[in-house]
């Protein structure tokens, strides 16, 4: 389901795609526990490389949710010092 960001304040917008960030990393790291990893490998290390890019996407997403924090803070809170130019 889509939602109209656009009827959305900005901080609205950012809450709704943290929230999206939240479901899919919880649905990658439901993939750790997926059945194919009782299965066998076709190769050596193969699941050890599967988790491990479950674990990069991860943090990925992390930095994507602290992202949105850091965008919500100066939102709310903007500096009031000038930018050097």
């Amino acid at each position: 389901m889509e939602t109209n960001t656009e009827q959305m304040t900005f901080e609205q917008s950012c809450e709704h795609l943290m929230a999206a960030i939240k479901r899919i990393s919880i649905g990658l790291l439901k993939l750790k526990c997926h059945k194919v990893f009782a299965t066998p490998e076709d190769y050596v290390g193969q699941h050890e490389e599967m988790n491990a890019n479950i674990m990069l996407a991860y943090r990925r997403l992390e930095e994507a949710e602290m992202r949105f924090r850091k965008l919500l803070q100066h939102a709310k809170h903007p500096q009031k010092k000038p930018r050097p130019v």
